[in-house]
């Protein structure tokens, strides 16, 4: 299927995937991963490639808070914060409250599901260009992983281009 027939969310996962599998390959040394094809429920978004073996991924995004939703995504002009939205959101909210909390959330989501396929990865891509790698790592220990989930691995893709980079956050490493 070309690229400009997909989805708002299968460009999405396409792209999410598009820059994992080009860090995993490059960075990782664990084989090479590449996506094969989109699937629909009750498969997780993604069958991919790892070293000539299925692997399904679920692609999940999170963007902070509300107010960095709406100014990630600028949907359209009445959605986006005003300058003192903005302001509010960018001075006075810590780290927890603005970006680990909705990720926290959003992994809770996704490992409350059931998904066919095995292995099964998440992979959670951060839309918000204001975090790297370097963030997740200092606050990994309030990254909450719940012990019921059915993924394999979980990671954090940690901002819209793979330069911000990856972190797998579960299993611990």
């Amino acid at each position: 299927m070309s690229q400009d027939k997909l989805s708002e969310k299968e460009n999405l996962e396409r792209g999410a995937i598009e820059e994992f599998s080009a860090l995993f390959n490059d960075r990782l040394q664990r084989g090479k991963l590449e996506f094969k094809e989109h699937l629909k429920t009750p498969y997780p978004d993604l069958k991919c490639d790892l070293n000539d073996s299925d692997l399904y991924i679920e692609v999940a995004h999170a963007y902070g808070t509300s107010v960095d939703v709406r100014k990630v995504l600028r949907r359209d002009t009445s959605a986006e914060p005003s300058a003192e939205e903005d302001f509010k959101n960018t001075v006075s909210l810590n780290m927890d409250d603005r970006i680990v909390e909705p990720l926290n959330e959003t992994i809770r989501e996704h490992c409350n599901k059931d998904y066919m396929g095995e292995p099964c990865w998440l992979l959670v891509r951060i839309g918000n260009p204001l975090y790297d790698t370097s963030e997740f790592e200092r606050f990994i220990n309030r990254i909450e992983i719940p012990s019921n989930n059915k993924f394999n691995e979980i990671w954090i893709l940690c901002g819209p281009w793979k330069e911000c980079g990856a972190l797998q956050i579960w299993p611990t490493t």
